[in-house]
């Protein structure tokens, strides 16, 4: 799969600031590992497809999730479907997880 993950990480890295941020996650506790990972690619690697995407989203949403606390109208706009959205991703893991 190097080669997937070298096309992943050459999508990544048309975003410094994206690049920054998926080394530093990868280097992070929540990805324990003896040696840090110095590429993006190496980073990709160590968090897999999967995780890749889950961080994705995060780093995207973060903000939004951020003002929701901030702003009461986007609190009250985002709030109903950000809870069927989250609710949404519960079941399709728990469902292919069945699978």
């Amino acid at each position: 799969r190097t080669g997937g993950f070298s096309q992943l990480a050459n999508i990544v890295a048309q975003s410094p600031a994206l690049t920054s941020k998926v080394i530093r996650l990868a280097n992070s506790s929540l990805f324990p590992s003896l040696a840090p990972s110095r590429t993006l690619e190496q980073s990709i690697g160590r968090l897999g497809e999967q995780g890749l995407r889950r961080a994705l989203l995060e780093f995207e949403a973060r903000p939004i999730v951020e003002a929701m606390g901030r702003d009461t109208r986007v609190k009250t706009a985002f709030r109903r479907p950000w809870y069927h959205a989250v609710a949404t991703v519960i079941a399709t893991e728990r469902l292919c997880d069945v699978l």
